[in-house]
């Protein structure tokens, strides 16, 4: 799939930066954003944001409606049936 990187972010003595692309289809461009966290010598991505969505925001609120109506062993076992289902051929 074909993709423009445009560089938003200036060099940064910070421990996170965000680094903006855009995914081009057809006439249609797609932001998509990456949120990167220094640890030691290696950059690590602990976010993306999709068209203004983030990946981070939304398992959070996600997680958080499991937490308010249930409890913490609740979240884990949806957690590992999910991950079972993705795993099962």
């Amino acid at each position: 799939m074909p993709y423009r990187l445009t560089n938003t972010s200036r060099p940064s003595p910070s421990k996170r930066i965000g680094r903006r692309t855009k995914v081009l289809t057809g006439k249609t461009e797609i932001p998509l954003d990456y949120r990167l966290l220094n640890k030691g010598s290696t950059w690590r991505v602990y976010d993306v944001v999709v068209d203004g969505v983030s990946l981070v925001n939304n398992y959070r609120g996600q997680f958080s409606k499991i937490l308010r109506n249930g409890s913490y062993a609740e979240l884990i076992e949806q957690l590992r049936k999910k991950s079972d289902k993705i795993k099962a051929p």
